[in-house]
């Protein structure tokens, strides 16, 4: 059988490219160059271009490459709303299941969320989400989720231009306490919303990965705080998470 023939160097970039892509936190020159086989030098031509093109991006700091805006570009536009919510929906119905409780999914336009999905809980006093309701940014669940994985830079203007209004007693207005909070979303993998958006009314969401450390969407758990504690928000993480793991391998996985 003949082997078709390959462009070496376009064939050493994107196995650099898939590396990269593996790792969150981004990969160092010497280890890539490590890994293809590549002279350093020759390695650091390849991960240059691919950089003015937008693909991979190097951290001033650290020095490591990470995967650029324009593969987050490439991923995300074979993705609409209205698909992301229709595979979305079994997992869903099967996490209002588990915990009873409204599930929804919410992705970002500007300094709101926006819910693209709902499956109603079986309580009947439960909270109900209208598909296309906004969710401000810097109180919700879902919105915290989708600001504390923007991209560094995205996120800071985004935290510079928001006007934080009180909307309920618990409403973080403080830009420094916001930080903070949006770190401690990071660290635990998952967002509360503690009656801070509405009276009544507590959240837990974790995010959507289109590709690692890129979030293309927010799977959140909304029930009225009659019912719902705080610590009941802390039990239905472990479910969510799960099932936030699951949809975002599956979109990881097939690409659609």
């Amino acid at each position: 059988m003949i082997k078709p023939r390959t462009v070496q160097s376009l064939s050493r970039s994107l196995g650099m490219l898939e590396s990269i892509a593996a790792k969150a936190d981004g990969v160092p020159l010497a280890v890539l160059s490590r890994e293809a086989g590549l002279h350093r030098s020759t390695a650091h031509h390849l991960l240059k271009t691919l950089a003015i093109c937008g693909y991979v991006v190097q951290d001033e700091q650290s020095r490591a490459y990470r995967i650029g805006p324009k593969v987050h570009q490439l991923v995300t536009a074979s993705y609409s709303e209205k698909k992301i919510a229709q595979l979305a929906l079994p997992h869903l119905r099967e996490l209002a299941g588990l915990t009873g409780e409204t599930a929804n999914l919410a992705t970002r336009k500007d300094a709101d969320a926006i819910l693209l999905e709902t499956f109603d809980g079986e309580g009947t006093l439960r909270v109900v989400d209208r598909v296309g309701a906004k969710r401000p940014i810097y109180a919700s669940a879902v919105g915290k989720v989708l600001l504390a994985w923007a991209p560094e830079d995205e996120r800071d203007t985004l935290i510079g231009s928001l006007v934080l209004k009180a909307l309920a007693p618990r409403t973080i207005t403080d830009r420094a306490k916001l930080r903070k909070e949006l770190t401690r979303v990071r660290a635990l993998g998952y967002a509360l919303d503690d009656e801070e958006m509405a009276r009544g009314v507590r959240c837990v969401a974790a995010p959507i990965f289109v590709l690692p450390g890129r979030v293309a969407a927010a799977m959140g758990v909304a029930g009225p705080a009659a019912r719902v504690t705080r610590e009941s928000l802390i039990r239905f993480s472990k479910p969510l998470m799960n099932a936030a793991r699951q949809f975002s391998e599956h979109l990881s996985r097939t690409g659609q």
